[in-house]
């Protein structure tokens, strides 16, 4: 469907409903996948930092050359506000 034929078929009203769902909620789509791939991103990072914790951690090496793991971004929080997690104190 082109931008003409949805706008010609839905009102403002409609249009407004599903973007307030969809910052709500998250993008319409692919969501299952992109929330999969999040989490192996993020077992990845846990998984790097513990190898790292385990060779990298005797005498001559004392620091983990891996980061401090960090959360990657589900797509129902590509829409929010650096104010929103704040009030939720989800900000670091």
């Amino acid at each position: 469907m082109t931008v003409a034929e949805l706008l010609a078929r839905t009102d403002a009203r409609e249009l407004a409903e599903w973007a307030a769902y969809e910052r709500y909620a998250g993008p319409l789509g692919p969501a299952y996948r992109d929330e999969a791939l999040a989490a192996i991103h993020e077992q990845l990072q846990r998984l790097n930092r513990i190898q790292g914790a385990a060779h990298f951690t005797d005498k001559k090496h004392r620091k983990n050359p891996a980061p401090e793991p960090k959360p990657y971004p589900r797509p129902r929080e590509v829409f929010r506000r650096e104010e929103d997690d704040e009030e939720d104190g989800t900000t670091e």
